[in-house]
């Protein structure tokens, strides 16, 4: 049974379980719920993910549900021991304090600058909220200033996962030009990642980008 993946690369979550399973070549079936006419709360799908949120996979009748669990099962299966998340202990606590960072600080100043701005009844991009985005994209181009990734001189899972939200970013109004050690960062990770760059990584984010000139616009 092919690996069936619920998610679409619309999705911020999803989009790191897409780069893995292109970045490894894992063969999979995309599952698209349309959640407008409540796809995702039919008893089949529950059945996977009682939360019924995406990603999900079905790998076989075993479901995994949680963006980063699903990208950590996907490598300790179908590639163990990649450099992407090496088996040592240690290593991967590196590696898992960026993924649960992303997911839990990163991303959600992210969502928490981008939501009130892009669908509630604001007129301007809150200050405070793109401040405390531009301080972690700080702390970042410090600690970048000093190995070529994110956890030293090898790719892993966590540069991944925080480059989808630092191109998120880029496609607000934020302007991460001055922050050099992660602009060199980025670009290395394109030349790295070539089969996921383009779909992963840039057309998601031409949606947000057009959302954010146009309420710019509408706000002058």
């Amino acid at each position: 049974m092919v690996l069936e993946v619920y998610g679409n690369t619309g999705s911020p979550h999803c989009r790191i379980v897409f780069a893995v399973l292109k970045h490894l070549k894992i063969p999979y079936e995309q599952k698209t719920l349309d959640m407008r006419n409540k796809e995702h709360l039919q008893a089949d799908y529950l059945k996977l993910n009682p939360f019924h949120t995406i990603p999900t996979i079905n790998d076989d009748g075993f479901a995994v549900f949680e963006s980063r669990a699903i990208a950590v099962y996907l490598i300790e299966k179908y590639s163990p021991d990649n450099q992407l998340y090496p088996n040592d202990a240690k290593k991967r606590a590196a590696i898992n304090r960026w993924l649960y960072w992303d997911v839990a600080s990163f991303l959600k100043s992210l969502q928490s600058y981008n939501g009130p701005f892009l669908f509630g009844n604001v007129d301007k991009p809150d200050e405070k909220a793109a401040n405390e985005i531009l301080d972690k994209v700080k702390t970042l181009d410090g600690l970048l200033s000093q190995s070529k990734y994110i956890n030293g001189d090898n790719l892993t899972l966590a540069d991944i996962g925080l480059a989808i939200t630092f191109a998120s970013i880029n496609a607000t109004n934020l302007d991460t030009k001055p922050f050099e050690n992660v602009n060199k960062w980025f670009n290395r990770l394109e030349n790295d990642l070539p089969e996921v760059w383009s779909e992963i990584i840039v057309k998601p984010n031409e949606m947000l980008k057009k959302r954010w000139t146009d309420k710019l616009s509408a706000s002058k």
